[in-house]
């Protein structure tokens, strides 16, 4: 009954009016192209003799297809137009009793499959139990309802989605009992339906020539070298590598797993390190992962290091060592890299440079004479990692906003940075548990911040930013380090046991927090302090001069019909208490005028001013002098006033003679500009100056002219007199 349908069957699908043919086709063919992507009709005699068997199939561009094949449990048997074959005499499901179908998509194809589609028959209804599945599940699962005559089978599952490697389907048959070894089972004609999509290839970096490209194509081991492929730039070629790349010389990338990239070539699995291996640049492409398999395990780098992937220590007792005698490497990339054990190699001038925040998980050890350069990432220690061999040659140089962190608890935990010289820190904490970030500024300023022009005051020019992870709870001991360079010790700072303490910027001011222990080792001055639970800047300060009043400015000016306005200013002010206001009427004899208090602790500018009535005919002195708490004191000044000669332009110069600092005062009777000159013995100008000149009285400063030891003329020119001159003599 069975053969006869199929006859039947061939007969209308195959001996009908041609002209009907070509009209039906015609239609079918335009649906064909839409979604039919593999198909075969099976025709010719005996097609069981090809195994698999391709003749007449029909492949849409963007797949490849291995035909319709047999499992090694049943036996090809002689049919025409259609597949055939006997020995399906399980009554369960024999693993090899199958036919089969390979559909593997090309490079940057996927497959959106829609159906199957295949009509068969059986010999005998012995067989009677069919099963289609797929090497998704490892043909675990039916998929849909298989018949003996045939069937549409879906495959809109999502599993059937997206496909972009291999997918073998099988179609399984046998019996509810004993099955007759002859009995026959064929399928006579197949399509699959879908979407064939090309899609845009996967970007990869340029490479050159000699690269190591990974693949996986044997296996996961980094050793395996079938698994590398070497680019060859003449033709833009791969070939499989005959070693894995081990050598200084060799750049190594690894890209993820991907059928569709701009390299043209399927990587299957991702990377194992899983002996020691050398490279010289190594590159982990976004998405890629390189996973270390073993304690022990070393890769040594000496190139740079460019992680954009997933790089996985795998908690493994391993370590990466760069190491190069002559260049600079760098740690970069899109990934914040973390590792296990990270050293750093070779005497070498030039450092390793961190271009990616990075972690450690157990070791960071210095061996050689190279430094870690921060910039602006950081470097964090996880748990209870440690650092070994730092020294003055080797350390981290913090020249960014970058921080070294590092978890402080009972016991000292260093912080070995630097940037011109080696100037550690280290914490240890009897509080709460914190992490703390430090980084280190190779300069002091008033407010605090490090940045800007250098505080006047005595004291080691180093500021420690040290900050905890979450404020409170933390008492710790600190100790600051320092070597007694001349670059480090400023405005007068010397080593003197006793007169030094830490000193701490409180956000506002500079507060002196003492000290409780010191060192003068050679290379190695240190002070300590206890009991500290805030945190900001730290620095070195002499507690014989407390960082002092800025003064930015002291002018006298003349207000019509009031008299004389003496105004100043600070920029900051620490522990100031007051302001003297002296006058004279001859610049030698002084008499105070009035006590301004000063404003304590400040990093704001400041205003102050008075304004002196009593009129005087001539010239008029006032000087400034500013008291700190505890009673140390410092003049400004000073300057004059002559508001009863406003009708024409009064030019002074003090002291004189002058050897080193000199002021010129000025006082003009309306606002101009001025150019000050300062002219030799030959009428040649040695110096010229343009500066504002407002209406009163204007005092400049010269300092560090290198004028030769002389007599000379200082000329002032502006719009409102002559050129006014005056004698100055330099020795």
């Amino acid at each position: 009954m069975y053969f006869n349908e199929k006859l039947n069957f061939r007969f209308f699908s195959k001996a009908f009016n041609f002209s009907l043919f070509f009209s039906v086709c015609a239609s079918f063919s335009a649906l064909y192209a839409q979604t039919t992507f593999f198909s075969n009709a099976i025709t010719g005699t005996n097609p069981n003799t090809s195994n698999p068997y391709t003749t007449g199939q029909v492949v849409s561009m963007g797949v490849t297809v291995s035909g319709i094949g047999m499992g090694s449990g049943i036996t090809p048997t002689n049919a025409n137009d259609r597949y055939n074959a006997s020995g399906w005499n399980s009554n369960s499901l024999g693993s090899n009793d199958y036919f089969e179908w390979t559909i593997t998509p090309s490079n940057c194809y996927e497959i959106d499959f829609n159906s199957f589609v295949y009509s068969s028959q059986v010999s005998n209804s012995e067989i009677n139990r069919f099963r289609f599945r797929s090497s998704v599940d490892n043909f675990t699962n039916d998929i849909g309802t298989a018949t003996s005559t045939g069937a549409t089978i879906s495959l809109t599952d999502p599993a059937y989605q997206n496909i972009t490697t291999p997918i073998t389907f099988r179609m399984y048959a046998f019996g509810s009992g004993t099955v007759n070894s002859g009995r026959t089972f064929s399928i006579n004609d197949f399509q699959f339906t879908g979407t064939i999509s090309s899609g845009t290839p996967q970007s990869f970096p340029s490479l050159t020539n000699g690269d190591y490209v990974w693949t996986g194509s044997s296996s996961q081991n980094w050793t395996t070298d079938a698994n590398w492929s070497i680019y060859n730039s003449t033709n833009a070629s791969f070939t499989v590598a005959n070693a894995d790349p081990d050598a200084s010389n060799l750049n190594v990338i690894i890209p993820p797993i991907s059928t569709c990239n701009t390299y043209g070539i399927t990587i299957v699995r991702n990377c194992l390190l899983n002996n020691d291996r050398t490279v010289n640049n190594i590159t982990i492409l976004s998405n890629g992962q390189l996973t270390v398999d073993q304690d022990g395990d070393s890769l040594s780098v000496f190139g740079n290091w460019i992680n954009n992937g997933v790089f996985n220590h795998n908690n493994r007792n391993a370590k990466v060592d760069f190491k190069h005698a002559t260049n600079t490497q760098t740690i970069g990339g899109a990934s914040q890299t973390q590792f296990f054990n990270l050293e750093i190699s070779f005497n070498n001038t030039n450092n390793v440079i961190l271009n990616q925040s990075v972690s450690v998980g157990s070791s960071f050890k210095f061996d050689g004479n190279r430094k870690l350069e921060l910039g602006n990432n950081s470097l964090t220690f996880l748990g209870n990692s440690n650092i070994s061999g730092a020294n003055n040659s080797r350390y981290f140089v913090t020249n960014g906003n970058g921080t070294v962190n590092r978890i402080v608890s009972n016991g000292n935990v260093i912080f070995p940075v630097g940037i011109s010289l080696y100037n550690p820190c280290t914490l240890s904490n009897s509080g709460t548990s914190d992490n703390f970030s430090v980084r280190l500024i190779d300069n002091v300023t008033q407010d605090g911040s490090g940045i800007g022009a250098t505080t006047p005051a005595k004291c080691v020019k180093r500021t420690w930013m040290i900050s905890e992870a979450v404020i409170g709870g933390s008492n710790v001991t600190m100790k600051l380090q320092w070597n007694g360079n001349s670059s480090e010790h400023i405005n007068g700072f010397v080593y003197n046991p006793g007169f030094m303490y830490i000193a701490h910027h409180n956000g506002s001011v500079w507060e002196d927090k003492g000290f409780n222990g010191q060192s003068n080792a050679v290379n190695a001055h240190f002070l300590t302090q206890s009991n500290i639970t805030s945190f900001s800047p730290f620095s070195i300060a002499d507690a014989s001069t407390p960082l002092p009043v800025e003064l930015t400015s002291f002018e006298a000016s003349c207000e019509e019909g009031k008299g004389v306005k003496i105004a100043w200013s600070t920029a900051s002010e620490h522990n100031s208490s007051h302001f003297d206001l002296m006058k004279s009427e001859d610049g030698h004899n002084w008499r105070s005028i009035s006590i301004v208090s000063a404003a304590g602790n400040s990093v704001n500018q400041i205003a102050y001013g008075f304004v002196d009535a009593e009129k005087i005919n001539g010239t008029v002195y006032y000087k400034l002098m500013q008291y700190d708490i505890d009673g140390k004191s410092k003049e400004y000044g000073p300057i004059s006033s002559s508001c009863n000669l406003l009708n024409e332009m009064v030019v002074k110069t003090y002291p004189n003679p002058s050897s080193q600092e000199f002021y010129i005062e000025i006082i003009s009777p309306e606002s101009t500009s001025t150019v000050i000159s300062i002219v030799d013995a030959h009428g040649k100008t040695v110096y010229s100056r343009k500066v504002d000149t407002d209406k009163g009285t204007n005092l400049y400063t010269f300092e560090d002219l290198n004028i030769l030891p002389g007599m000379y003329y200082i000329q002032i020119s502006n719009d409102l007199t002559t050129p006014n001159v005056v004698k100055h003599s330099f020795r």
